[in-house]
């Protein structure tokens, strides 16, 4: 590796592609939490979170 070529490829179809796969599950998977938590608002969701200290 230099810094004219750092090794890393600037297009990586598969990296692209299980990205965009992962992000599809997880947004899903908090809609599917969303509806069976009988949709509460967001507001109640941000009240309801656990906040660093």
């Amino acid at each position: 590796m230099t810094p004219e070529d750092p090794g890393i490829e600037p297009y990586d179809a598969t990296a692209i592609t299980a990205f965009e796969n992962a992000l599809e599950e997880f947004t899903d998977e908090l809609n599917r939490l969303h509806i069976n938590h009988a949709a509460p608002s967001y507001a109640t969701i941000a009240a309801a979170s656990v906040r660093p200290t």
